[in-house]
């Protein structure tokens, strides 16, 4: 289990959040501020659509940075403050 503020996350939670789809935390842990105890990973993936229509393709290796994308996430000036 992970502990989440005071309280504990069971697996089936975690494993629910994982299987439903959630892309953004429960509003009673997103909500709370951010601290420096914190740690963030980001997983980024980049993928190209050459013509419209065609099936997007994975890129291996971007000309963009993870900072880049973060910032064009606008996710870094979030991590920022």
């Amino acid at each position: 289990m992970k502990l989440f503020g005071s309280r504990l996350v069971s697996r089936d939670d975690a494993l629910h959040w994982l299987t439903a789809g959630l892309n953004q935390l429960p509003a009673s842990i997103g909500d709370r501020p951010f601290a420096d105890a914190y740690q963030v990973t980001a997983l980024i993936y980049e993928f190209e659509e050459p013509h419209p229509g065609d099936q997007p393709h994975f890129i291996d290796r971007s000309s963009l940075t993870y900072k880049d994308h973060l910032a064009k996430s606008k996710l870094w000036e979030m991590l920022e403050r």
